[in-house]
């Protein structure tokens, strides 16, 4: 009862405590900060973990249909005022309708055991933040205080009704509607700024998404916080180890291939364009895979690359086959997936790229040459302007480093590159590709994935995994963890070349340089190399030959262990240099800058070459 009535209390305080920082900037960011991490773990740590095992892998696709819901109510209900934002909000109160449910049921239990209601109470005062920021700043405070008496009922009727209400909150049916909330939960916490009149405080803001994270582990390491959900206590005990033990087993792979990445990042665009010039289109190609495959540089980021590289007078061929090889890997991917991959599959990853963007780069970029259909508007501004970056991440640090290969630089800049602007680009994918693999980790069984078809597998995994986006590096542990469970070697190799290298932004700029035909010849050309080649190493490497990395009995020698504190203090020094919402960014999880919601930035509006290439996300 007095965790009740604390719980309760705390959601009262949270508009008192919001109107009060309101004109206090550094305090305010230090809360948005914190909102967004609790919350965020809130989902992770508490929500996830109790639907998942409810459902299986459909979570991940009820999550991004929950999260697509509120875009489609934008654009359906656009024009009617204030709708659209009504109808997303709504939706995510929803998820914290049910969770408060939840959380009543769990605050009764910890009648007899108090640490069970840790998590509630803690969460407590920042959905009161969120909810009052969110609902009450946008449609007064009269709907802002129905919210938050809203969640407040609700856990009032979950702790009376008791084990009454228990079979209907935990029934799959009902994880299943949960699963499409917390999506559209995400999606609010995610994309709408708390505030619109702050300057931004990137300093205050990571300093609270810190705290956020300290408090967010702290709980869930508290021994008995999910006793009374035994398949959320092993998730969740299996989604700590998992990532532990990827994040650890990776940062030193990454250091190195971050550090190989400054050092070839010395060469200027001007040298590598003329470089690209070989006597015949085999010649080109293979100096465009040469150049391009060590660089670890994402799909969206080598796309105004190519830009440069073909306004500059690089062969078609080369271009297009060195657009094909940098997001496939990366020297931070190669020296990753060794450890975590086995030797085999990494080999037949490296040759599988080499193979493909050779190929794709002699007969179709041949084809390109002298029927360029370049849009010299468009390459200006690419040249200059940092939008056609990945998902709305935006930073001026990032045009120069992701539009252009650099000027010729010395070492410190070099080492600048490396571990500064690399990490803020990528550190957030490494950490989504950890995150999301051990995920799936309590999700696939032994027999799961090895009981579909070999040829199945391949053919699903390129098709599920082509038209989205993700990077070298973050589809690595994720391809790890489904090696492990027993998916085949030629659907992961699958896997990591269709996914990397083709996605919708990438098909738009081919689209717009080169013409619809020779956009859908490249595209169709890596899905089919892809599957080719998949069907080809599953005939040469047998599963059983396969050696990845034991999650339950690999002990980190000293240097990984050095290595991953090491990385996590550049992720650190990143989440201060960019903020939290910066950092999301990058991943598209955040748009700051433009969105119907308000945006906290003041930031000049996108033109239309910009537009294109995050519509296309």
């Amino acid at each position: 009862m007095i965790a009740l009535l604390l719980s309760t209390l705390l959601l009262a305080i949270a508009p008192l405590v919001a109107v009060f920082i309101e004109k206090r900037a550094k305090v305010f960011h230090f809360l948005d900060g914190f909102v967004l991490v609790a919350i965020g773990g809130l989902c992770v740590l508490h929500l996830l973990p109790e639907i998942l095992p409810k459902i299986g892998l459909w979570a991940f696709l009820l999550l991004g249909l929950g999260a697509l819901l509120p875009y489609w109510a934008e654009h359906k209900l656009e024009g009617l005022g204030h709708a659209p934002e009504r109808v997303v909000l709504i939706l995510a109160l929803l998820a914290l309708l049910f969770h408060a449910m939840l959380d009543g049921l769990g605050l009764q239990i910890s009648d007899e055991n108090l640490k069970l209601a840790i998590p509630v109470v803690a969460h407590r005062f920042p959905v009161g933040l969120f909810l009052w920021w969110t609902i009450g700043s946008n449609f007064g405070k009269k709907w802002g205080v129905l919210a938050l008496s809203s969640v407040a009922g609700a856990t009032i009727l979950g702790y009376v009704l008791g084990q009454n209400i228990e079979p209907f909150l935990e029934g799959e049916s009902m994880a299943w509607i949960q699963c499409l909330l917390v999506g559209s939960l995400l999606h609010i916490l995610f994309h709408q700024p708390a505030i619109q009149s702050h300057k931004p405080s990137k300093m205050a803001s990571a300093f609270g998404a810190v705290f956020g994270i300290c408090l967010t582990i702290a709980i869930n390491l508290i021994p008995g916080t999910h006793d009374h959900d035994h398949h959320g206590e092993e998730s969740l005990d299996l989604f700590f180890h998992t990532t532990e033990t990827l994040f650890i087993e990776s940062s030193g792979p990454i250091l190195l291939g971050f550090l190989g990445a400054g050092l070839l990042m010395t060469f200027g665009s001007d040298k590598v364009a003329k470089a690209m010039k070989g006597k015949s289109r085999l010649g080109s190609a293979t100096r465009g895979v040469v150049y391009g495959l060590p660089l670890p540089i994402c799909s969206c980021g080598v796309v105004p690359l190519y830009k440069t590289l073909i306004s500059k007078g690089a062969p078609p061929s080369a271009a297009l086959a060195f657009l094909i090889a940098t997001p496939e890997l990366g020297l931070d991917a190669v020296l990753l997936s060794f450890p975590l991959l086995g030797a085999d599959v990494t080999i037949a990853r490296i040759i599988a790229a080499f193979v493909i963007a050779l190929i794709v780069g002699v007969f179709i970029g041949g084809q390109l040459e002298g029927k360029t259909e370049h849009n010299d508007d468009c390459a200006n501004k690419s040249e200059a302007s940092p939008h056609d970056h990945s998902h709305e991440a935006h930073h001026k640090h990032e045009d120069e480093d992701h539009d252009h290969l650099p000027k010729d630089v010395g070492l410190i800049q070099a080492l600048r590159y490396a571990f500064i602007d690399m990490v803020d680009h990528l550190g957030p994918w490494i950490v989504a590709g950890i995150v999301a693999a051990a995920l799936l980790q309590p999700l696939l069984g032994a027999d799961f994935l090895s009981s579909i078809p070999a040829y199945l597998q391949i053919i699903v995994t390129v098709l599920v995994s082509a038209p989205g986006y993700v990077c070298a590096s973050a589809a690595t542990p994720i391809a790890a963890i489904l090696l492990i469970n027993g998916l085949s070697p030629g659907a992961v190799l699958a896997f990591l070349i269709a996914g990397p290298a083709t996605n919708l932004t990438t098909f738009g700029m081919l689209k717009d340089t080169h013409g619809f035909k020779s956009a859908v010849k490249a595209i169709a050309a890596i899905v089919g190399l892809s599957i080719g080649l998949g069907f080809i190493v599953n005939a040469v490497i047998p599963p059983s030959a396969i050696q990845t990395i034991d999650m339950h009995a690999h002990e980190p020698a000293l240097y990984e262990q050095i290595a991953a504190i090491i990385f996590a203090g550049l992720l650190l020094f990143s989440i201060f240099r960019t903020g939290p919402r910066g950092f999301l960014t990058q991943l598209g999880l955040s748009d700051i800058h433009q969105h119907q919601h308000g945006a906290m930035l003041n930031e000049e509006p996108q033109d239309d070459c910009d537009k294109h290439c995050h519509h296309s996300h």
